[in-house]
């Protein structure tokens, strides 16, 4: 739950066109892409063990139509940073990264890509 109260703290409205969001937990990320890819995914003891040793994790909110809304790195307990995908009819354009004292910058692709 408390993943939940978090991430609806940095939730634009325009996350909330998706009916049905699920949070999918990850070990790793690439971050030198974009969108950013995840991989080794997490079953709820991992993530649990994760949580008690405050080690890094990475929780993807993926709406049920496959669109990623969310990617939130969390270490120590607390969120490390947070991106938030910009997305409209032509797919994902840009992004908005939140670290962990709240600073927020906007990330937007040249309309040529």
């Amino acid at each position: 739950m408390r993943i939940l109260l978090v991430l609806s703290v940095f939730l634009s409205v325009n996350s909330f066109g998706c009916d049905n969001a699920a949070e999918e937990f990850y070990s790793w990320a690439n971050l030198k892409v974009f969108p950013e890819e995840v991989s080794g995914e997490l079953s709820s003891e991992e993530v649990a063990r994760c949580k008690s040793k405050g080690k890094a994790y990475y929780v993807q909110l993926v709406c049920d139509s496959g669109d990623i809304l969310m990617l939130t790195k969390w270490l120590d307990g607390k969120v490390f940073f947070q991106i938030e995908y910009l997305d409209d009819a032509k797919g994902i354009y840009g992004k908005v990264t939140t670290n962990s004292e709240g600073k927020a910058t906007k990330y937007v692709l040249p309309k040529s890509l």
